[in-house]
Order: C-alpha cells, then sequence, then structure tokens
C-alpha cells in the first residue's frame, strides 16, 4: 500500500477508487527489448528538479518464458547526481502497491531540497512498475457506473478484495485479456528481472534499492533472484515473501491502536486535551456504523453524489493514517473533531479519497495478490489471525479474517485466472 500523503487519506480510505480505463494494449516491436530510449518528460516534475530530470522507455518483454513474445514498455525518469564526482552506483525506488505509480505519484516528493542528501552523490532512478503508472500495457480497470459500488470493488486493506467476485472484477479481466494482456506475466519476480534490464539499459551495472510498503517485497524478491547487482538495500518498511499479510493485518492494527492510546495516554499535553481517547474513539466507530455520516462529493465525472462514512470506512482510514508519522500524532485530534460533528473536514477528506487512489493498477494488484499472497493463506491461518481481536475490527473487514472473507478471496483468483505460484513466493 502507498504510503498516506495527506490528512486527507487519514479517514476514510478504500472508500472511493476513481477508475481510469485501461491502458492500450503495448505494440514492442517498434522498440529493440532492453534499450533505453530517451523521450521529453511527460510526467509531472518534482520541485526545482527541471534541470536534473531525464525521462524515456524501456521495452522488456512480457513473458520471459516466451521466446519472441509480445513486448511491455516501462516508463522510466531519472533525477541526475547534481555532486562534481557522483557515485556509479545510482538508487532505484521501487513503489508500494501493488499497482502504485511512481511518476504520477511517489517520485512528485523528490523535490530538490528533499532529495538532495542522496542526490549530492548518486544518481536516483524511478520507473513505473509493470502494468502500473503510464507504463504500457497498464492494468487498470473500468469506473463502475456507480460510485458507491467501488467500495464493493475495492474495499481497503493490504489486498482490496471484494466480498464476493464483483461482475467488475469479472469485466476488468474479460477487458484486458481481450487485449491480448497475460495475466500471469505480472508478479514480483517479473518485476525484478525488469529492474536488472531497466537498470542496465540505462547503463548501471551495480544499484541500490529503496523500496517502500510492497517496493520493499519487491526489493526482496530482487534480492533473491538478482543478488550479484545489488550494492545495499533499504526497506521501508519490510513486507516480507513468508508473512500472511491479509491474515495477520486485523491483529497488527488493533496492536497499532493500542500503541496509539498509550502514548496520548503518556502524553501530558494529548492526554489532557482527550482525557477518554481510546473510549470516545470506539464510541465515534459504533455511532457511525449506526448512524452513517452523509457527506457529498464529486465523482470521477464531476458529478456530486452522497457518500455515507460508516465506523467501518473511519476504521480503514485510520489503518491508512498509521502508514505516516506525520499523521499519527493528528489522530486523536482528528477524530475528536469528527465525533463532535465536523461534517465539513469529512467532506474534504471524502472528496480527496477518491482522486487520491485514482492511480492505482488493480489488475496489477490482483495479479499480484493472486500469485504471491493468496494461494499460501489457509483456514487456520485466517482463524489464528482473528484470534482476541476486537469485533468492530473484524466487522471493518481489514484484511482476510473469517472463512467467508477466505472463501471469496479464492474464488476472486480463480475468476482472475493466474498460475499456481513456485513455493519460493512464500519462502
Amino acid at each position: 500500500m502507498k504510503r498516506a500523503a495527506s490528512i486527507l487519506m487519514a479517514l476514510v480510505a478504500g472508500g472511493l477508487l476513481a477508475g481510469v480505463a485501461p491502458g492500450a494494449r503495448a505494440a514492442g516491436a517498434a522498440t529493440p527489448a532492453r534499450q533505453f530510449v530517451s523521450t521529453p518528460c511527460a510526467v509531472p516534475i518534482p520541485g526545482g528538479q527541471d534541470a536534473n530530470i531525464h525521462c524515456g522507455w524501456v521495452t522488456v518483454p512480457e513473458d520471459r518464458g516466451q521466446t519472441n513474445g509480445p513486448t511491455i514498455k516501462l516508463a522510466v525518469a531519472v533525477l541526475k547526481a547534481t555532486g562534481v564526482h557522483p557515485q556509479a552506483d545510482p538508487i532505484l525506488y521501487l513503489s508500494g502497491g501493488p499497482g502504485g505509480p511512481s511518476l504520477h505519484g511517489d517520485i512528485l516528493a523528490w523535490s530538490a531540497d528533499y532529495a538532495a542528501a542522496l542526490q549530492q552523490d548518486r544518481d536516483m532512478v524511478f520507473y513505473d512498475q509493470r502494468g502500473t503508472g503510464i507504463s504500457e500495457p497498464g492494468l487498470y480497470c473500468n469506473q463502475p457506473p456507480n460510485p458507491l459500488d467501488q467500495m464493493k470493488f475495492h474495499p481497503p486493506g493490504p489486498l482490496r478484495l471484494p466480498s464476493s467476485v464483483s461482475p467488475f472484477i469479472l469485466a476488468c479481466h474479460d477487458a484486458l485479456v481481450a487485449q491480448g494482456i497475460n495475466l500471469a506475466a505480472y508478479t514480483s519476480a517479473a518485476s525484478a528481472a525488469d529492474i536488472v534490464d531497466v537498470m542496465t539499459a540505462l547503463g548501471y551495472n551495480q544499484w541500490n534499492l529503496l523500496g517502500v510498503s510492497y517496493g520493499t517485497r519487491l526489493a526482496l524478491t530482487a534480492m533473491r533472484d538478482t543478488p550479484r547487482h545489488i550494492r545495499s538495500v533499504i526497506l521501508d518498511s519490510a513486507y516480507p515473501l513468508q508473512l500472511n499479510a491479509s491474515a495477520e493485518i486485523a491483529h497488527d492494527f488493533e496492536h497499532s491502536l493500542n500503541l496509539l492510546t498509550s502514548g496520548c495516554r503518556a502524553d501530558p499535553a494529548c492526554h489532557a486535551a482527550y482525557p477518554r481517547q481510546e473510549e470516545d474513539f470506539w464510541d465515534l466507530i459504533a455511532r457511525a456504523n449506526a448512524n452513517p455520516i452523509v457527506v457529498t462529493i464529486n465523482d470521477a465525472a464531476g458529478k456530486p453524489f452522497q457518500l455515507p462514512v460508516t465506523g467501518d470506512l473511519l476504521l480503514n482510514g485510520t489503518f491508512v493514517a498509521l502508514y505516516s508519522t506525520s499523521l499519527i500524532t493528528q489522530l486523536p485530534f482528528i477524530g475528536d473533531r469528527i465525533a463532535h460533528g465536523d461534517v465539513g473536514l469529512l467532506t474534504i477528506v471524502a472528496q480527496q479519497i477518491s482522486e487520491a487512489f485514482s492511480g492505482n493498477a488493480d489488475g496489477m494488484s490482483l495479479s499480484v495478490n493472486c500469485s504471491e499472497e493468496s494461494p499460501f493463506l489457509t483456514e487456520q491461518a485466517v482463524e489464528d489471525g482473528a484470534v482476541g481481536v476486537r469485533p468492530e475490527i473484524l466487522h471493518a473487514k481489514i484484511g482476510i479474517n473469517d472463512a467467508a472473507s477466505l472463501a471469496a478471496d479464492q474464488a476472486i483468483c480463480a475468476a482472475w485466472g493466474v498460475k499456481r505460484p513456485n513455493p519460493i513466493e512464500n519462502e
């Protein structure tokens, strides 16, 4: 999952996902595979980086198991080192997700000032992983006709999977396959192989990896598959291959909430301002589930509609907020304002959250999860993950925590139709 960027992602994350149309099938024959072709930058440029950024494409095989098979195009941007004597090994940034864009997403944080400490000595490389961003093809799903239906299509949590095989998922599958896209070719192992092709096409022989969230899983896969090219790795924050994240996330979320509560209680100013922070938070969740807070926002086409914000959505928004250390200290204040009827704040949040998630490539997310996470889930793991967890969290469907959600998850992946994974993907 991508790191939360603002308060806007703190309260109703996953409530809406403004969809975009599936990307066109790449015609790879025009560019030789594994070569970098420089192009003008057609992406937003981080502040102060205009003179430093270089953009282009690298064409790679869609399926490396096929000889002379289809190719895909990966969009690349390099922030050149600013120092006089830069090191030869760059830093490669790996975005989260799966499915998160880099060139219209995470790179924007790397302004000249923010990147200075690293960019002084090294080039910084960003690229849209296969199936994401402006790389071609993009594994994007059409927006459901009713914006509220997107909550069924994209509920929150690590896997963002619905409670049943939504017709939107089936329609997305059919649309992507009709373009000739091999959904089974969009995996972490394939993306790790892309890293070598991209970096060698750029002229690098060795590099350093900086992975964020799902990007850490991709970094770990690259460490396993192509270690000789890797000088060092930063994992922020580690998502190990063997982790049954969707089964354990509810327990981990409650643990984080408990840390937030104890931290507020131990801080004199926080405790004085919110002496009943824990009790008031759970009371707000119960009240919002019983009587959702209705806000009016615009859909992707600019048409207003009403969104009922339930306690479940508030919990899932809190889940996302905990990804950002800058937001954690604000959560007691945010919860207090909503509890006191600050619908204006919630409206702003709801409006922008519907836009914040519009860039995620949901087909890519499904291909990765159905190839690497879902096949390794067991009933016992799901049952164990729910032991002792507050019923409100289980009700909010954060992760997969009961037999029904496990069965739905398995049905979704059966419908998506990717291959059974190699057991190494869980080791």
